[in-house]
C-alpha cells in the first residue's frame, strides 16, 4: 500500500511541476530596434538645435545655453569622480640621512638664534665703503 501511495504522490508532484512550467511564458526576443550611439547623438543634437533656435529672444537663448553648460559640467564631474584608477601619492616617510641631518642642524640653529638676548633693532646697520679706487 505504501508503494501505491508513493506512486500517487510522485504523480501529483510531477503534475504540479508541469503546471508551473506551463504557466511560465516562453522567452521571446524583444523586437525593439537598437539604434547606434551615433544616431542617438545626431537625434539629440537636432532636438537641441530646434529648442535653441525656437527661442526668439536673446535672453531665452542665453538662459538655455547656461542651463545646458551647467548640466554638461555636472555630468563631467560625476564621471570624473567615479573613476577608480586615480591614485593619490602617499607621503614619503623614508628620508635621506643627509637631508635629515641638515634639517636637524637648521632646527638647532634656529633654537640658538632664539636663545640670544640681543635686540637686533638697536644694533647699528653695517657700513659699506662706496669708494672703489
Amino acid at each position: 500500500m505504501k508503494d501505491e501511495q508513493q506512486g500517487l504522490m510522485e504523480e501529483e508532484i510531477f503534475k504540479e511541476e508541469q503546471e508551473i512550467v506551463s504557466d511560465i511564458p516562453p522567452k521571446t526576443e524583444s523586437k525593439i530596434p537598437k539604434k547606434n550611439l551615433k544616431q542617438i547623438t545626431i537625434h539629440f543634437t537636432e532636438i537641441l538645435k530646434k529648442i535653441i533656435f525656437s527661442a526668439k529672444k536673446p535672453k531665452m537663448i542665453s538662459l538655455i545655453a547656461i542651463v545646458l553648460i551647467i548640466i554638461v559640467i555636472s555630468l563631467a564631474f560625476n564621471l570624473l569622480s567615479k573613476r577608480s584608477d586615480i591614485t593619490l601619492p602617499s607621503p614619503q616617510t623614508n628620508l635621506d640621512p643627509v637631508i635629515a641631518e641638515i634639517s636637524n642642524k637648521t632646527e638647532e640653529f634656529s633654537k640658538n638664534i632664539n636663545k640670544i638676548d640681543i635686540d637686533f633693532n638697536k644694533l647699528a646697520p653695517p657700513t659699506i665703503d662706496y669708494n672703489l679706487n
